[in-house]
Formats: C-alpha cells, sequence, structure tokens
C-alpha cells in the first residue's frame, strides 16, 4: 500500500471515528437531558411522598384523639353502668322489704283484684 492510499484510509477511519463520536456525544446529551428529567420527577415525587407523610400523621393524631375519647366514653359507661346496678340492688332490696311487710298473701290479693274477670 502506498503512502497516499495509507494516509487516505487512515483519514477516513478517523473521519468515521469522529462521527462515531459525534454520534455518541448526541446520545449521552439525550441521556443527559433524560435523567434530568427523571430527576425532576423524582423530586416532585418525593414532595407528593412528604405530603402523604404529612396527611398520614395527621390521621394517626384524630386516630389517637377518637381512641382517648372513646376510653372517656368507656370509663363513663363504665360508671353508669354501676350506679345503676347499685340502684337496681337498692330497688330489689325495697321490693324484698315491702314484701315482707305486707305479706305474701296481701300483694298476692292485690294482684288478683286488679286482673280482669
Amino acid at each position: 500500500m502506498s503512502s497516499e492510499n495509507f494516509e487516505k484510509v487512515v483519514l477516513e477511519e478517523l473521519k468515521a471515528l469522529r462521527t462515531g463520536q459525534s454520534k455518541l456525544e448526541g446520545r449521552i446529551g439525550g441521556l443527559e437531558g433524560k435523567i434530568d428529567a427523571i430527576e425532576g420527577k423524582m423530586g416532585a415525587m418525593e414532595g407528593k411522598i412528604d405530603a402523604i407523610e404529612g396527611k398520614m400523621d395527621t390521621i394517626e393524631s384524630k386516630i389517637d384523639a377518637i381512641g382517648n375519647k372513646l376510653d372517656e366514653v368507656e370509663a363513663k359507661n363504665a360508671k353508669r353502668h354501676l350506679q345503676i346496678e347499685s340502684k337496681l340492688n337498692a330497688l330489689f332490696e325495697d321490693n324484698k322489704s315491702m314484701h315482707e311487710i305486707l305479706g305474701e298473701h296481701e300483694v298476692s290479693i292485690r294482684t288478683l283484684m286488679r286482673r280482669p274477670v
């Protein structure tokens, strides 16, 4: 191969390499743009996730407040239940005393008198 042919071949190869390099640089630039876009979207997603976490914290605090109120209601209901139970027990005891005072027969007579014939 002559020196001129060799130079021509080398120059053509160099041009092909430069063309390939230019194409690669263009593709790398496109990839960088896409990576930047992905990073932007990830930033937006992080913001949305932070907002969701904030809302979840608010919901959790509200659920805790509801739980505390339920505990208060249960305590009040338990107290009222005990009061009602003690009043019923007192009424039962009073009823027993009335039966003893009036006598079982007197109560039976009064019950029969109220029934229609």
